[in-house]
């Protein structure tokens, strides 16, 4: 997971984006997508949201280039008036501010595109049933964020064809920001994955691209792999159902919507707040005031306190510049459509912080001594926390990713949850002959109950 710490330029030009009204223009047309993707329960249906919204995502990408375009010629024209002389200073300050105008249209446009992947992250989820480890393993490697050409899509798109002439629902991956092996993901009715990269011409085929593509397919499907380097992967059950507090968090929204803030204490160690941020919102001092107060009423809320936060501004964000596969997308969360949408296009702020200290004294209680690592969320140093536990003969040593951590903050996953996933690790490490290089990818139950809820 890369580091993302944006600076005060990034949300100057954040803010730009959400006073720009073509963004919010969008709400009815991003809520209607939202509507058919809560409804979609059969193949026609994910085929037919996949279809318009791949049509969207396209259109949107031809206009950015478009307009890239546009800005070269502008910047052309710049130059010449420039090497003129004497330079036309009225001139240059008339192009300057064309040009400034196609620049910060560029980035509404690739804000709005990015909100179509949010979707289709949420197609992918659905139709994977809700298998976070699968969608860890087929969101490994590098985010590619845009459409082949004419010539490369036509073949990509006859693949998708063809699978579903079978009644197999393939999906494209470079719409998503999850799906990151090869060019197609098809999900076969009976769960069974298959990646398929597109042969474009003869002699096309990246052998290294392929076997990445069947090193994934065979860990998903056999649920363990060995890779040639001699590293293992094991999808490790958790026979724990999947829990949040997102329902907490979906009451507090009707408050935020009438008095712009609203929080409460979702467990002894995590605290969440929503703001509405109303068009031309004049109240950002009261909201700041209202936060400051409901903070105040946190008993483990101090300056001493070891306290990480995060917010959905923040994630969106990032994930323009590079989403994280295996966290739940916003476009499922279980809350009204109209209040998701929101969430998306920043008009409602979701935001929650962890208290580390509370949380490793609730390992503790479970006979698990962890040293938690007091890092940013958004940017993740590889590492959320290094877990131990002492057995009859040797102390076993289980390291966990800052995925964890993301989904106690963004998701509300319950630390019961948190501390099922380490345990289940112990259990697998102490069931190994000897140690060994085995990376475990927790694999909670019953997730669907609380994205459909």
């Amino acid at each position: 997971m890369a580091a993302f710490k944006p600076n005060l330029h990034a949300f100057r030009a954040e803010e730009q984006i959400l006073n720009d009204p073509s963004y919010f223009a969008e709400r009815p047309k991003l809520i209607a997508l939202l509507r058919e993707l809560r409804r979609a329960r059969t193949g026609q249906q994910f085929f037919d949201l996949h279809l318009r919204l791949f049509r969207r995502f396209n259109a949107r990408q031809q206009y950015i280039d478009e307009l890239r375009g546009t800005l070269r010629e502008q910047q052309q024209r710049k130059r010449r008036v420039v090497e003129m002389k004497p330079v036309d200073q009225e001139r240059v300050r008339e192009i300057q501010m064309v040009t400034t105008a196609i620049e910060r249209s560029i980035e509404v446009e690739k804000a709005l595109q990015s909100l179509l992947a949010v979707i289709a992250d949420g197609i992918a989820w659905r139709a994977l049933r809700y298998d976070r480890a699968k969608i860890h393993v087929l969101g490994t490697g590098t985010q590619v964020r845009r459409l082949a050409d004419t010539a490369g899509l036509i073949p990509e798109l006859l693949v998708i064809e063809e699978f579903w002439e079978q009644g197999v629902f393939a999906i494209h991956n470079d719409l998503t920001t999850c799906l990151r092996h090869g060019d197609v993901t098809a999900i076969h009715p009976d769960g069974r994955i298959e990646i398929i990269e597109v042969k474009r011409s003869a002699g096309s085929e990246n052998p290294v691209q392929t076997q990445r593509g069947l090193d994934a397919t065979t860990l998903i499907n056999e649920r363990r792999h060995t890779f040639a380097d001699g590293q293992a992967q094991h999808i490790l059950p958790v026979r724990v159902p999947y829990r949040t507090h997102l329902q907490i968090a979906k009451s507090l929204i009707p408050r935020a919507r009438r008095e712009g803030y609203a929080s409460a204490n979702v467990s002894p160690v995590q605290f969440a707040a929503v703001i509405d941020h109303k068009p031309g919102d004049t109240n950002a001092e009261n909201e700041n005031a209202a936060h400051e107060r409901a903070v105040s009423n946190v008993s483990w809320w101090g300056p001493q306190s070891r306290i990480i936060s995060f917010n959905a501004t923040m994630r969106r964000m990032r994930d323009r510049r590079d989403g994280v596969p295996s966290l739940a997308p916003l476009s499922i969360y279980p809350f009204e459509v109209e209040d998701v949408a929101d969430l998306m296009l920043g008009r409602l702020d979701l935001f929650t912080a962890l208290n580390l200290d509370g949380l490793t004294q609730q390992f503790e209680h479970k006979g698990i001594s962890v040293e938690i690592a007091h890092s940013d969320a958004g940017g993740a140093d590889g590492l959320f926390l290094t877990a131990r536990q002492d057995v009859p003969g040797r102390e076993l040593l289980v390291t966990v990713t800052p995925g964890v951590r993301e989904q106690m903050l963004i998701e509300l996953m319950t630390p019961a949850n948190a501390i099922a996933q380490i345990s289940a690790m112990f259990g697998a490490v102490r069931a190994e002959s000897s140690p060994a290089r085995v990376e475990r990818i927790p694999s909670m139950a019953d997730e669907a109950r609380v994205w459909e809820s």
